[in-house]
C-alpha cells in the first residue's frame, strides 16, 4: 500500500496500517512494531533516495527526518505503544524550518502569562482564554495563543499596546507565534491581531497542527456546534491564508526541537499521536511542548486532557519534569490527568483562570486538589489575578504584577 494523491509513493510498513490525514500533512501508522522496524523503514527510505537530515532519541523513542525532491518524510517510533508513524509533508515545510531565527542578542528575556480575556462575571474574578508571551534576548517575542473574550473586548488592541511598550515603541517582531489549538478562547485574539496589526509587526513563523475539520464535525459530540466557539476553525484557516505568508507555517511533530533564539522547543505531543483512539474532546488535539530558555524549563499544553497528557506521560516519564507549567484547559474539571502533574512537578504553577473558578474547580477535579492542595509548589498564579511577568532566570518571589488594561 502507498500513499497517493497528493503525497508520494512511500514503502508500505509491515502488517497492518492505517492512514490518517490532519489538516497539515498525512500519516500511515501501524501497531506491534519494534525498534527493527523503524529502522528497516529508515533504510528503504534511504534506498529511495531520500536524505536523513536529523535523527534524535529520547526515552527509547526515535525520530528521524527524511527528505526528498518534494516531501518532507518523518518517521519515529514509540516504545510505549510499540507503534511506528510516518509523516508526510510538503518539502515546503522542511524549509520553513531551515527559516526559524535562531539569532540571540543581550536583551533581558522574561516569560508573561498575559490577562487578555479577562473580565468581571457577577463580581467575581474569571479568565477567558490563554495568551502567553515570552521576550527573548535579540527583542523578538514567541507568543503562544491568543484568547478572547466574546464579549467584545478589545484584547488586540491591549496586546498590542502591551507589545509596543516592551520593546519601547520599536517595530513589533515575533519571532514565532504557536498556537496549541483552534478553539475560540485560544484564537480569537491572534486573528483580530493579524487582521489588524499584521503591516505593522513582523511575524517570522506560525507553528500549528491541528485536526481536519471533517475529523472535527465526525465526533460523537463535536463542540463546533457549541455558542462559544463559533466558526472557529473557518475563521483561524481564512485569517491565515490571507495575513500569513505559507512560507512562514511550520506543523511540528511529536520529537522535534525547534530553535527560536535562545528558546529550545521540544514538541511532545500533536493529534497525530492521539490516532487510532477517536478524538472525543478536542482539547486533546492541543499541541503540547515544553520550551528550555535561559536555565529553566516551561511547560505547556494548552486545553489537553486525560488522554492526550496520559499518554504523553507515558511516552516520555520521568523526561517531562519542569520549573514552571501552563495549567491545562484553566484547570477547568475536564483538564489534565493527575499523572501529568506529577511528572511534569512544576515548582511554579501559572492557572489561565481566576482564582474563585479554579477554587471551585478544585472540589471537585482530581488535578486542581492536587496541584493547590497536595503538590509541592513554591509560587502559584491566576489569571484573574492580572497579569505577570517573570524576569529569566527566574528568582523565586521576584514576579511583577500588571494589567494589559492598565487598571
Amino acid at each position: 500500500m502507498a500513499i497517493k494523491e497528493k503525497y508520494p509513493p512511500l514503502p508500505a510498513l509491515a502488517g497492518d496500517q492505517l492512514v490518517y490525514d490532519s489538516a497539515c500533512s498525512r500519516m500511515i501508522f501501524a501497531e506491534y512494531m519494534n525498534l527493527f522496524a523503524f529502522k528497516e523503514y529508515c533504510l528503504r527510505l534511504e534506498e529511495l533516495g531520500y536524505i536523513k537530515r536529523s535523527y534524535r532519541e529520547c526515552r527509547d523513542n526515535l525520530f528521524c527526518t527524511y527528505t526528498g525532491d518534494t516531501h518532507m518524510v518523518y518517521v519515529y517510533y514509540t516504545e510505549y505503544d510499540s507503534t511506528v508513524r510516518v509523516v508526510c509533508t510538503s518539502i515546503d515545510d522542511y524549509n520553513s524550518l531551515q527559516m526559524l531565527d535562531s539569532s540571540t542578542g543581550d536583551g533581558e528575556i522574561t516569560l508573561t502569562q498575559l490577562d487578555i480575556g479577562y473580565k468581571k462575571q457577577n463580581g467575581s474574578p474569571s479568565f477567558s482564554g490563554m495568551s502567553y508571551a515570552i521576550r527573548l534576548s535579540n527583542g523578538g517575542f514567541i507568543m503562544i495563543d491568543g484568547g478572547y473574550n466574546p464579549q467584545g473586548e478589545t484584547e488586540a488592541d491591549n496586546l498590542y499596546n502591551w507589545l509596543r511598550s516592551q520593546t519601547g515603541g520599536e517595530r513589533i517582531v515575533i519571532s514565532a507565534w504557536i498556537i496549541t489549538h483552534l478553539h475560540y478562547d485560544h484564537t480569537f485574539t491572534f486573528i483580530d491581531f493579524i487582521e489588524r496589526y499584521r503591516d505593522k509587526v513582523e511575524i517570522k513563523a506560525l507553528i500549528h497542527n491541528y485536526p481536519t475539520l471533517e475529523y472535527w464535525k465526525s465526533m460523537e459530540r463535536t463542540d463546533l456546534c457549541e455558542p462559544w466557539h463559533p466558526n472557529c476553525y473557518e475563521k483561524y484557516e481564512r485569517a491565515v491564508r490571507e495575513h500569513i505568508d505559507p512560507s512562514r507555517i511550520i506543523v511540528p511533530h511529536n520529537g522535534q526541537v525547534l530553535t527560536v533564539g535562545d528558546a529550545k522547543i521540544e514538541i511532545l505531543h500533536t493529534n497525530e499521536d492521539l490516532y487510532p483512539k477517536p478524538l472525543n474532546k478536542f482539547n486533546d488535539s492541543s499541541n503540547i511542548f515544553r520550551i528550555e530558555l535561559a536555565g529553566h524549563s516551561l511547560m505547556f499544553s494548552g486545553d489537553a486532557q486525560v488522554d492526550a497528557t496520559r499518554d504523553c506521560v507515558s511516552m516520555y516519564g520521568e523526561h517531562l519534569k519542569s520549573d514552571f507549567v501552563q495549567v491545562s484547559h484553566h484547570g477547568s474539571r475536564k483538564s489534565a490527568s493527575v499523572e501529568w502533574y506529577k511528572a511534569v512537578g512544576a515548582d511554579v504553577i501559572m492557572y489561565p483562570m481566576g482564582f474563585t473558578g479554579a477554587r471551585t474547580s478544585e472540589k471537585g477535579t482530581p488535578a486542581n486538589v492536587y496541584l493547590l492542595l497536595k503538590s509541592k509548589y513554591r509560587e502559584v498564579y491566576f489569571g484573574g489575578d492580572g497579569a505577570v511577568q517573570f524576569k529569566l532566570p527566574y528568582k523565586y518571589g521576584s514576579s511583577v504584577r500588571f494589567s494589559t488594561y492598565g487598571q
